[in-house]
């Protein structure tokens, strides 16, 4: 996976949301995000399987 705020190709697990989410964590920017970030999915109080039931 690589960053999706800066492009750098490696991250890291940096430990879980209040939800649970994987949080990852760029070594080059210093800076943390999930995997919905940039998506319709972020910030959003549903999953994405609740949208297909």
């Amino acid at each position: 996976m690589e960053c999706l705020l800066c492009g750098h190709h490696k991250v890291y697990g940096h430990g879980t949301t209040s939800k649970g989410n994987v949080r990852y964590e760029c070594p080059k920017c210093k800076k943390t995000f999930v995997e919905t970030l940039d998506t319709i999915y972020y910030h959003r109080h549903i999953e994405p399987v609740s949208y297909l039931l």
